[in-house]
């Protein structure tokens, strides 16, 4: 059965930078990432907002449990939802430039968060090439996908490839990757992958019908992942 999100207190010992938390040893005298940065925790109730649009950036904020929306509105004061966050991710790198938040962070259900003050984790990645490589590695994730999301791609690519990267992201929680509930709203996702909520239902019942997924609500199976993973096409930011 699919676990909500925002069940557990801490995913910590699936985060993004988890391997650094920890010393490398029992009983090593090495000072973790956790004692050397102190950083804060928090919780954020449903709807409410982590930080907003213009604030000074001071940290990066790994998701412990729960899930995020990071989104901007327009003249006309509708929202486009730039990304989503699941537990073990790390939310605010758009904001290293130009040192400010460039969206508006929302929980979509009851979630805690850790604060990693920047300087410090800079200072940090600085003397362990790993955690530099693994900051690296998550920027480049993430400017790929922005890259591909803004693209000419089909609305087919475009939902397979975000139900494709929810699979791979749920497994990397230790969660099922073939049977998830939807933390986010069809609504959500149409603003995400600029298409409309009604593009969003008729591509489900025909991935339903085509015998790629199984659709109930916001529960989703995954029946046929290969065939989805060939749909998602150049649009697929997990390919291993």
């Amino acid at each position: 059965m699919a676990e909500d999100l925002s069940d557990r207190n801490s995913y910590c010992d699936r985060c993004a930078i988890a391997a650094f938390c920890a010393p490398e040893k029992p009983g090593s005298s090495q000072h973790t990432v956790m004692g050397e940065l102190r950083p804060l925790h928090k919780t954020i109730d449903a709807g409410q907002t982590l930080f907003r649009l213009g604030d000074k950036f001071t940290a990066l904020f790994g998701i412990r449990s729960g899930c995020f929306k990071s989104t901007v509105s327009d003249a006309g004061g509708r929202e486009h939802i730039i990304n989503f966050y699941l537990p073990g991710e790390l939310i605010g790198f758009d904001a290293i430039y130009p040192a400010t938040y460039r969206s508006d962070a929302i929980a979509l259900c009851d979630s805690s968060v850790c604060a990693l003050p920047f300087k410090d984790l800079l200072d940090l990645a600085a003397t362990r090439p790993a955690l530099q490589w693994r900051l690296f590695e998550i920027m480049s994730r993430e400017a790929f996908y922005s890259a591909t999301l803004a693209g000419n791609c089909t609305a087919a690519e475009r939902l397979s490839a975000f139900l494709v990267g929810l699979s791979a992201r749920f497994a990397a929680l230790g969660l099922s990757a073939e049977e998830f509930v939807l933390p986010m709203s069809r609504e959500d996702i149409a603003s995400h992958l600029r298409l409309t909520p009604e593009t969003i239902s008729r591509l489900l019942r025909e991935f339903q019908n085509d015998g790629l997924l199984g659709v109930d609500q916001r529960r989703v199976e995954i029946i046929d992942h290969d065939g989805l993973l060939r749909q998602a096409g150049p649009m697929n930011r997990w390919p291993g």
